[in-house]
C-alpha cells in the first residue's frame, strides 16, 4: 500500500515512470531532512579524552584551567564545542564529546606559560569510539623577557683627551 495515491495509466511504461517519480521525491525529502536538520549529530564519532597537566619536573599541577574542544562540521562551517574545567589534585581532567576527529586542548595557570595543542584522531575502533590520554606540560614563568622598550634619557659621560 502506498502512502501517496498514484494515477496509473494503462501502459506499463507510465506505471514505472510514476514509481520512479515517487522514489525520487522520497529520496529528495530524506536528503533535505538529513542535511538541514540539526538532529544529525548521530553521524559524529564519539571521543573520550583524559588530560594530565604536569610541570617541568613532571609533578601534577592541580587547579589548572583546562579546556578540550571537539570540532564538528556543520552546514555553516566548522564549529567547536569546548569543555572547560580545572584539574583535580592529581592534575587530571576527563571529557567526552562528539566531533569530526579533530580536537584542541590546552591548559593555563597563574605563574605558568599557556600551553595549547591540537590532535587528529585516526580511524575509529570497532566499538565506534576513541579514547586518548594526553599530557600537557606547563612551564613556570621565570625571569620573563619584557616585550616592550622604554625611552630612557641618560647622559653618557664622554672623556675628551
Amino acid at each position: 500500500m502506498l502512502l501517496f495515491p498514484l494515477r496509473y495509466k494503462a501502459d506499463p511504461q507510465a506505471v514505472s515512470e510514476n514509481n520512479m517519480r515517487l522514489i525520487f521525491s522520497i529520496l529528495v525529502c530524506f536528503i533535505a531532512l538529513f542535511v538541514y536538520s540539526p538532529a544529525y549529530a548521530f553521524i559524529f564519532d564519539k571521543y573520550e579524552v583524559k588530560v594530565k597537566v604536569v610541570d617541568d619536573n613532571g609533578v601534577p599541577v592541580e587547579k589548572a584551567n583546562v579546556y578540550i574542544g571537539f570540532d564538528k562540521d556543520t552546514s555553516s562551517g566548522t564549529k567547536m564545542t569546548a569543555t572547560k574545567s580545572i584539574t583535580s589534585t592529581d592534575g587530571e581532567f576527563r571529557a567526552s564529546g562528539t566531533g569530526n576527529g579533530y580536537i584542541s586542548y590546552g591548559a593555563t595557570k597563574e605563574g605558568y606559560y599557556e600551553s595549547r595543542y591540537t590532535y587528529s584522531f585516526p580511524g575509529l575502533k570497532d566499538d565506534g569510539s576513541q579514547k586518548r590520554e594526553f599530557t600537557i606540560l606547563l612551564r613556570k614563568i621565570e625571569n620573563p623577557t619584557p616585550m616592550y622598550a622604554r625611552r630612557i634619557r641618560k647622559e653618557i659621560p664622554i672623556k675628551i683627551e
